[in-house]
């Protein structure tokens, strides 16, 4: 494969992960943050149970992006393309502190 061919397929990949997983990560997020604000307020164990739930669903949305962006990351390098220090720190570590966030409190 060319140079071109691998930055296509990297577009493509990057495109459908956005196109899919966003919208899913910002809607876990919002049921997640309501369901853990209606057991906070009325104590309900059947909203924490699915508190945990969809947060454990977000967390591995969240690990599904750290890898992914790996992958375009180590693509982009192939190609050519490198990042830069800061670029890969984010994408590397900031989903991982909103996982132990997320798992731990």
């Amino acid at each position: 494969m060319s140079a071109v061919d691998w930055s296509r397929l990297q577009f493509a990949t990057t495109s459908i992960y956005h196109f899919l997983f966003v919208p899913l990560t910002i809607g876990l997020a919002f049921l997640t943050a309501i369901l853990q604000t209606l057991w906070y307020r009325m104590g309900h164990p059947e909203h924490l149970r699915l508190t945990r739930f969809f947060g454990t669903l977000l967390v591995i949305n969240d690990d599904e992006y750290v890898s992914l962006e790996i992958c375009c990351l180590l693509l982009g390098s192939a190609a050519g393309h490198i990042g830069g220090p800061q670029r890969t720190t984010e994408r590397t570590i900031a989903p991982g502190q909103g996982a132990g966030i997320t798992l731990f409190g």
